[in-house]
């Protein structure tokens, strides 16, 4: 018995220990005390072996979702190549396809460039959520300090935006436009848009946008739009898809005041609101056909068009 007494003491003190937390630092997977930071696998790889974890719903999911970036992502972008290439291709060698009931064309470039950005949209959401609820579980099992907040990551949420300028990386035909934009993180935003020509017309526009740094500061970027414009008084339509790289500069912050009228108590109610303020810059890549409903032969052409706008984000 004596000799087995420090043994039981020593588990006693191991089990007491309290181990150290973990958080998402810097978009990243942060250990707290050590001061290291953790990819994607180390953190499984430490949890794999932890029976806590072994049929957790969360932690499951959590791989899942980071073998889907990791791993089956270039099947994915393989494939968004593929319909791409085929699009170009049904364009170039219209004849080739003509006795075809659906030939290739501008649907498979669209649907090429928007699968691959989606994909990764959804995935990553889906994985931030799910290691969120791993390291709170994580925390509360093995901390015996007071556990850190943690914020929860976002959801998707919508916001509004309005430019003004010598075209746009939305649309490029586009002096006035606004915007509609679904983002899912800091660095990417689904958008559909409407624009203007003051006098001259509009069009239409849906797209993806990536922040390289982040949409909430001065950062490079890339738009992909499809869009279709109506120009001129000849009706004349210009329809195709945009690869626009830029670079958005943050020119600051402004708060305003918004009223709101609540009707429950016909009281009205004062909000502060927030705006930021961008100038963006950079050229769009524009591959388009024109269509001045005179004749029925449709050409594409590759362009390149210049912008720069200022951008409201509210």
């Amino acid at each position: 018995m004596k000799k087995l007494l420090p043994h039981l003491l020593l588990a006693l003190l191991v089990v007491d220990i309290a181990l150290p937390q973990f958080i998402i630092k810097n978009k990243k997977i942060y250990e707290n005390e050590l001061k290291q930071y953790y990819s994607d696998d180390e953190f499984i790889n430490i949890l794999n072996s932890d029976s806590h974890f072994k049929n957790d719903k969360n932690f499951i999911n959590y791989k899942k979702y980071v073998n889907r970036l990791n791993k089956k992502s270039k099947y994915v972008y393989g494939f968004s190549l593929m319909s791409i290439a085929t699009g170009i291709d049904g364009i170039i060698n219209e004849d080739e396809f003509k006795n075809d009931d659906d030939p290739p064309g501008m649907k498979n470039i669209v649907f090429g460039m928007l699968l691959s950005s989606s994909y990764y949209a959804y995935n990553m959401n889906k994985k931030k959520k799910s290691l969120y609820n791993v390291i709170l579980k994580y925390n509360d099992i093995y901390s015996k300090s007071e556990i850190i907040d943690l914020s929860p990551p976002n959801d998707f949420a919508l916001s509004r935006n309005i430019s003004f300028g010598l075209f746009s990386e939305r649309v490029p035909m586009s002096i006035l436009d606004f915007s509609i934009s679904m983002h899912d993180n800091e660095h990417s935003s689904f958008y559909a848009t409407i624009h203007g020509m003051i006098l001259f017309g509009a069009g239409i526009g849906l797209g993806y946008k990536h922040y390289y740094v982040s949409k909430l500061e001065s950062s490079p970027f890339l738009s992909i739009c499809a869009h279709s414009s109506t120009l001129g008084s000849g009706g004349n339509n210009i329809t195709g898809v945009s690869l626009s790289p830029g670079y958005s500069l943050s020119l600051g912050e402004k708060n305003y005041s918004q009223q709101k009228f609540d009707w429950n108590t016909f009281t009205t109610s004062t909000k502060l609101k927030k705006m930021n303020t961008y100038l963006n810059v950079g050229v769009s890549l524009t591959y388009a056909y024109q269509n001045n409903q005179i004749g029925t032969d449709v050409k594409y052409d590759f362009g390149l068009i210049p912008f720069i706008n200022l951008e409201s984000r509210f």
